[in-house]
């Protein structure tokens, strides 16, 4: 995939970029590089610093922390975003379950996306609300089950 615009027709299809429009898609898929990974292959390590976003085009990707399995992301998944926002270290492992073949775009060039099409933020901070209800929702379910199975 080193067509661009390619590139830019999955970045479409992803969640955090399906309402973008077709010059900010292409923008960024004009900074984005084509990455792929083997089964085993690390794409994400818990600790390292992270150096951009990686987009998953084809393939699967289990993501842990601690040993534990979080998720595991199809086509249309995405590594390296909440580390890419606060520049601080990933704090998951990502590893190719099936061949990985992805868009990468680096932090810098993704600060100079973000600068001319502001969207693109708005983008990240609606993914990360959905996120933050996801996880909320998580803790009040365990919550109840825990609840309900204390006999006390």
């Amino acid at each position: 995939m080193t067509d661009r615009a390619e590139a830019a027709a999955h970045l479409s299809k992803v969640p955090i970029f399906s309402r973008l429009n077709d010059a900010v898609l292409q923008a960024m898929a004009e900074q984005s590089v084509d990455r792929q990974f083997a089964i085993g292959d690390r794409i994400a390590v818990n600790g390292a610093p992270n150096d951009g976003l990686f987009v998953i085009v084809e393939g699967e990707v289990e993501v842990t922390r601690h040993g534990r399995q979080l998720t595991v992301l199809s086509p249309g998944g995405f590594v390296g975003d909440l580390s890419l926002l606060d520049g601080e270290p990933h704090m998951v492992d990502a590893v190719a379950t099936k061949p990985v073949t992805g868009v990468f775009l680096a932090g810098h060039q993704f600060r100079v996306v973000v600068k001319h099409y502001p969207e693109v933020s708005e983008a990240f901070v609606l993914v990360l609300v959905a996120r933050i209800r996801e996880i909320v929702q998580q803790w009040e379910d365990r919550e109840h089950q825990q609840a309900s199975e204390d006999p006390n």
